[in-house]
């Protein structure tokens, strides 16, 4: 809220809490899924590099607290604050 409100929006800004999740079919294809963002951070890493990669996040989220599997779909449960602003 301070950073709208810094950024010139005033008193005009809203900060919620959201509820939402990551899903897929599998723990592949989640995995598979969140790995379309590596070139934000893993950019220039090899192949191989690459490959092992996906194989620890679908491990590590199988791990997280927040993961769920369910007859025909897994995710993660996620929840961000959203600020909403209008000048």
């Amino acid at each position: 809220m301070k950073q709208l409100q810094e950024a010139g929006f005033g008193n005009k800004v809203e900060v919620r809490l959201v509820e939402g999740c990551a899903e897929a079919a599998t723990v592949e294809e989640l995995a598979g899924n969140m790995m379309l963002f590596k070139d934000m951070v893993m950019k220039g890493w090899e192949e191989q590099e690459l490959e092992r990669a996906e194989v620890v996040l679908r491990e590590e989220l199988r791990a997280l607290e927040g993961f769920f599997e369910e007859e025909g779909r897994v995710g993660v449960k996620m929840v961000a604050w959203v600020g909403m602003a209008q000048k």
